[in-house]
């Protein structure tokens, strides 16, 4: 096999790994823009590490290198008016730390502001909503 070949094998191998990757990630969006939808850790665990994905217009996510074991970590940007259809997490708890903004979730009807932290136990739905630019950071135990 000439170099050109092996190129070419590999280049066709990665473009599928990247179509099948792009294909799980969009499953996982689809069930966050759904309502009364469930998203589990492994979906969550999907998601490329520092590379940001927009859920929609008006929210970005971002994965960070796992420093903590298995606990998830997520950075989140959500402009003013953004929110997560209403949604659960069936195995694992939510912890929010709001970096800059406000944030408040529909069903407890509960403000945060910056340093103000959200715990969301696992199977609990919730709607959380940016009342402005809000960046939060997101664990998922």
């Amino acid at each position: 096999m000439t170099d050109l070949e092996s190129h070419r094998k590999e280049r066709a191998r990665m473009i599928e790994d990247l179509n099948i990757r792009h294909d799980i990630i969009a499953r996982a969006l689809d069930s966050w823009t759904t309502k009364d939808s469930s998203i589990n850790k492994a979906q969550l665990s999907e998601f490329p590490i520092m590379q940001w994905v927009h859920v929609d217009k008006k929210i970005k996510i971002r994965k960070r290198m796992c420093l903590f074991g298995d606990i998830l970590v997520f950075d989140t940007v959500m402009r003013p008016g953004a929110e997560f259809a209403k949604h659960l997490h069936p195995d694992c708890i939510e912890h929010v730390d709001v970096i800059e903004g406000e944030l408040i979730d529909l069903i407890d009807n509960v403000s945060y502001g910056p340093g103000d932290k959200l715990v969301v136990e696992a199977g609990t739905y919730h709607i959380p909503i940016a009342l402005e630019h809000t960046v939060i950071r997101v664990y998922f135990k």
